[in-house]
C-alpha cells in the first residue's frame, strides 16, 4: 500500500493507492507532515482499496475531506475518529449509492458528489486533448469544468485553454442536456446529452432533493 502526496482541488491532498486494506502501518509519514496542517486535507481512498482500519483517520486530525472510491466497503472509524470527523465537519465525497454515501449516512456528516467526466478525447500531441467534468465544490456549488490542451495556437497563446461555466445548485431539475451544452464550447455539443454517467446522477440527484446532503 502506498500513501503519497495527492493533488487536490480545495485542500492539501493525500492519497492511497494498491490493493486490499490500508493500516496505521501504511501512514507513518502522515502523522508528522500532516497532522497540523492548517489548510485541511483532503484524503482519497482510491480504486482497488478496499478497507481503511481503525486508527487511520485519528492520523489526519485536520481531515476536512474524505474521498472514497466505489472498491472501499468498510471505513473502520474510532471513538476519537468520530468525534475528529464531526468537529472538522468532515465531506464525504463518492457516488451514489455507494459505500460513501452510507458512511456518510452512519456518521451524520456531509455527502458530497464526486466530480464526473463527461467526455474525454484527443491527444495533446495529435490534434490536441479535450476534456468536460461536472465538479463540485465544497460549499456545495457546481460547475461545468471545460479544458482543451493543444500544441497549436487555436487554443490561445500558452498552448491551451480552461473554463468554468458556473452551474445553479438546482441544475439538475432546472437545466436541461441542451441548455447546459448551450453554455459550452461548440467542441462539446452534444457531450451532455450522451453521457450516460451524467443521467443517471441527474435522476438520483432528483429522487434525493440534492447532491450535498446533510445526514
Amino acid at each position: 500500500m502506498e500513501v503519497r502526496n495527492w493533488y487536490a482541488r480545495f485542500y492539501r491532498g493525500i492519497i492511497a493507492e494498491g490493493e486490499g486494506i490500508v493500516t496505521e502501518a501504511d501512514v507513518p509519514f502522515a502523522a508528522q507532515d500532516f497532522a497540523d496542517d492548517g489548510e485541511g486535507v483532503s484524503f482519497f481512498i482510491a480504486p482497488g482499496v478496499t478497507e481503511l482500519a481503525p486508527g487511520v483517520l485519528d492520523v489526519f486530525v485536520t481531515l476536512k475531506e474524505l474521498r472514497l472510491a466505489p472498491s472501499v466497503k468498510k471505513v473502520g472509524v474510532t471513538e476519537e475518529a468520530a468525534e475528529m470527523l464531526k468537529r472538522n465537519g468532515v465531506i464525504v465525497r463518492g457516488a451514489f449509492d455507494s459505500y460513501a454515501e452510507r458512511f456518510a449516512r452512519e456518521q451524520h456528516l456531509v455527502f458530497l458528489h464526486e466530480d464526473i467526466r463527461i467526455v474525454g478525447w484527443g491527444d495533446y500531441f495529435e490534434h490536441g486533448s479535450w476534456t468536460l467534468d461536472l465538479q463540485f465544490a465544497p460549499d456545495g456549488s457546481a460547475g461545468i469544468y471545460e479544458d482543451c490542451q493543444t500544441q497549436g495556437i487555436s487554443a490561445g497563446s500558452m498552448g491551451g485553454a480552461s473554463n468554468t461555466v458556473h452551474l445553479p445548485r438546482d441544475f439538475y431539475q432546472s437545466l436541461s442536456p441542451k441548455e447546459i451544452e448551450a453554455m459550452l464550447w461548440s467542441s462539446f455539443s452534444g457531450d451532455v446529452e450522451r453521457c450516460e454517467a451524467y443521467h443517471v446522477f441527474v435522476k438520483k440527484a432528483r429522487e434525493r432533493g440534492g447532491y450535498y446532503i446533510q445526514y
